[in-house]
């Protein structure tokens, strides 16, 4: 599954490379593309919708909660 989302929260270069850091650490995502300091990724993986919502709400989370993912195709990704 290929999605892309809007990135909220991220407003410092540092900030932008942790995210983009953490998403391309995690083995659960074939491939993630963020350009610097952009406000938007693009990522393919082989899991659920379901199952990439959760893993990205752990991402958050780990950030302290200040990023928010948005589907930018809202009916093909709702995180939870």
């Amino acid at each position: 599954m290929r999605c892309r989302f809007r990135i909220v929260g991220i407003d410092c270069p540092l900030c932008s490379l942790a995210l983009a850091r953490s998403l391309s650490g995690l083995k659960e995502l074939s491939a993630v593309k963020m350009p610097f300091l952009g406000n938007t990724v693009d990522i393919e993986t082989g899991l659920s919708p379901e199952e990439l919502g959760k893993l990205l709400s752990g991402v958050s989370k780990r950030l302290h909660g200040q990023v928010e993912f948005i589907p930018l195709d809202p009916g093909e990704v709702r995180p939870v």
